[in-house]
């Protein structure tokens, strides 16, 4: 099973969205984008192929002064750096790595 993503792992795949796509996309896109990427990559590894459905179900903009927000990420005591980079790391090289706690 795959875990759910938290508010970390769900704002490092929304902004990773908007450089890819660019347009903001809200939280529940960037939990759907999360897992469907986790999934993408465990597929991978175990040699599967199939078709992995995610709604962009949600704008972005109400999230401006949260998420979409170094300072309140910082104020809120929040480092995505490490799910930036495992979400980058996993569309670069569709391997799944996990972030250490």
């Amino acid at each position: 099973p795959t875990p759910a993503a938290g508010m970390r792992e769900t704002d490092a795949a929304m902004r990773y969205l908007e450089k890819l796509a660019g347009k903001r996309f809200g939280a529940s896109t960037g939990t759907d984008f999360y897992g469907a990427l986790r999934l993408a990559c465990e597929m991978k590894e175990k040699g599967q192929q199939g078709s992995i459905v995610a709604m962009a179900c949600d704008p972005g903009e109400r999230y401006l002064d949260t998420y979409y927000s170094d300072a309140w990420l910082e104020k809120s005591g929040y480092d995505i750096r490490p799910y930036e980079s495992q979400v980058r790391q996993a569309v670069e090289t569709g391997r799944w790595s996990e972030v250490k706690r």
